[in-house]
């Protein structure tokens, strides 16, 4: 059971806030490596998630099986206990919700690595926690959760190539250095990758993942249609190209699109997608909760006005999301 795991390790010098997916995937690795790990869940998963056997988990960057049983180091969100880095692996409207946890854990050398949102989270969190360490990060790969038999399933679906993270400006990284280090050595031997970019990459990279899932998220919720059928339709994947090119303007605009050919990456990436893939957005929306894309879409418009930058299809959708807000307090 997962309460008699909680006594295995004398500190964690990991924590990862957020149980779903990638927070329990990315708590396994690091728990099957040895690593000193805790999970924080709020009370619900806490529950759902203590009450049952084990973790049966599957990914392809594992042993040979691929399978492993285990347990993980979970808490609720009352531990206060500080330690060397926190992953963020909540989705972004849960934000402002956790940075008790982080006030009350984080050391003052503290990495706060956010892994699981948009572009433009680090600079929210810095607002929030302003005499912290936080970083840019980001995952590729979706990780899937689901219960049977008293067994908590985490299987990765599709490619997983890891985590990334780094400082978004030099001054951050000239701070945050010893910590990236130390980090880089005590993950060495996971199996999933953890990596450190340098600051020009980080910002670029992770600009990619918000343009590859933004304008697919809206037009599949908008179109409510899959992937394949978003390819499919003429005019569901001009909207889809035309917000993914209004991104591609602001992105070189404001600096943190670095290659010629980005436009063409993400399109690429697009074509090679699974094509039974679905807008997580219309979940968000039946579970009452609002969709993940929703702040960094108007957090860039925003942005975007205050800078002159023209994004022509933003402004068009816009008005087509702004009910949205109607499903959280924000």
């Amino acid at each position: 059971m997962f309460s008699k795991f909680k006594n295995i390790f004398f500190s964690s010098e990991i924590m990862i806030i957020g149980a779903g997916g990638l927070g329990l995937a990315l708590a396994a690795f690091l728990t099957i490596a040895k690593k000193n790990v805790v999970t924080i869940a709020k009370d619900n998963q806490y529950n759902r998630i203590t009450n049952q056997k084990g973790i049966n988990f599957y990914s392809d960057l594992l042993n040979k099986k691929k399978e492993v049983f285990t347990n993980i180091n979970l808490k609720r969100t009352n531990y206060t206990k500080k330690v060397d880095y926190i992953f963020i692996c909540t989705r972004t409207p849960d934000l402002k919700s956790i940075i008790p946890i982080i006030e009350k854990c984080a050391k003052k050398d503290t990495l706060i690595i956010p892994v699981c949102n948009g572009f433009g989270v680090t600079e929210f969190l810095k607002t929030q926690l302003p005499n912290h360490n936080i970083t840019t990060g980001y995952a590729y790969g979706p990780f899937f959760r689901n219960e049977k038999d008293g067994i908590l399933g985490i299987k990765q679906i599709g490619t997983f190539s890891g985590i990334y993270l780094g400082a978004s400006t030099k001054e951050d990284y000239k701070k945050q250095e010893k910590m990236y280090k130390k980090l880089e050595n005590i993950v060495k031997n996971v199996p999933l990758p953890i990596k450190v970019y340098e600051q020009n990459k980080i910002l670029n990279e992770s600009f990619k993942k918000h343009c590859l899932i933004a304008p697919f998220e809206i037009t599949g919720l908008l179109y409510k249609k899959n992937m394949g059928e978003i390819l499919e339709n003429k005019e569901a994947s001009e909207t889809m190209y035309s917000l993914l090119q209004d991104l591609v303007t602001f992105g070189e605009r404001i600096g943190v699109i670095n290659n010629n050919d980005f436009y063409e990456q993400v399109s690429k990436d697009y074509a090679f997608a699974a094509p039974d893939m679905r807008s997580r957005a219309e979940n968000d929306i039946n579970s009452h909760s609002i969709p993940e894309f929703y702040f960094q879409f108007f957090d860039t418009l925003k942005k975007a006005k205050e800078l002159n930058i023209n994004l022509p299809s933003f402004e068009k959708i816009a008005p087509k999301l702004e009910h949205l807000k109607e499903l959280c307090d924000c």
